[in-house]
């Protein structure tokens, strides 16, 4: 995915949040699967995290693939053959030691996100049912939840799908993401002016520390709303 071929027009998807559903109850969505780059290496020694949870409900997907590594833009899939429409798609995110937080929203590691999320995100065929994820990368790996509930809304919309957000539980993330997004729709948010705000966020957290990435992108949005600049070049910065 290179995201300066991205129209500065196409829209952020549909997105539905839960905190009550979990991933693996989402029949017909494309299922994402949190995974370390060796897919299944670690189910049996630690099973309480989201890819060895999900593994666990599909062995078959874990044992296919427990010697494969993956790579930069690499992803796994697997199909389940069943009455219940099953796709499931491994993608595995970087670790970020908790002690350099913010290397994570550097371009460099941004635009990795983004295009391995698009690597599991897109489809060969027409039908491009929703895709089921969540805080990918968010727990044991360090990853913030807010730019990760983000780049995967900008991968699914370049991918052409739907998103059913899954929060695990967290009902105060689930409110919090459910009013990110209903204010990005009304500020008529595009891929590109959302991208554009993720990569200022960095220096902006340097000089604020306490300023999460929902508050500087909808900042970001209000001041392109005011100027006029939503949804053009100026905000964006990629090609049309």
């Amino acid at each position: 995915l290179n995201i300066k071929r991205i129209s500065s027009l196409l829209q952020i998807p549909l997105v539905a949040v839960t905190s009550s559903v979990p991933i693996e109850d989402a029949p017909g969505c494309l299922q994402v699967d949190f995974a370390d780059e060796y897919i299944g290496g670690l189910v049996l020694s630690s099973p309480i995290d989201q890819p060895f949870v999900r593994e666990n409900g599909a062995p078959r997907g874990g044992s296919n693939h427990r010697c494969s590594t993956l790579q930069q833009l690499h992803w796994i899939s697997c199909l389940y053959y069943s009455r219940v429409v099953c796709d499931l798609a491994a993608i595995d995110a970087l670790p970020f030691d908790v002690r350099q937080e913010n290397v994570q929203y550097t371009r460099e590691n941004i635009d990795r996100e983004l295009n391995k999320a698009y690597a599991g995100f897109m489809s060969k065929s027409r039908e491009t049912r929703p895709v089921a994820t969540g805080n990918w990368g968010c727990g044991a790996f360090g990853g913030n939840k807010e730019l990760k509930s983000l780049i995967q809304m900008l991968a699914a919309a370049k991918a052409g799908r739907a998103v059913m957000y899954c929060t695990f539980n967290d009902k105060k993330f689930e409110g919090s993401m459910i009013e990110q997004y209903e204010k990005l729709v009304e500020m008529g948010a595009t891929v590109g002016a959302v991208y554009k705000a993720l990569l200022s966020y960095g220096k902006e957290r340097e000089r604020n520390p306490r300023l999460s990435v929902y508050e500087h992108v909808y900042d970001s949005m209000r001041r392109d709303t005011l100027t006029g600049c939503i949804g053009s070049a100026c905000t964006s910065g990629v090609d049309r």
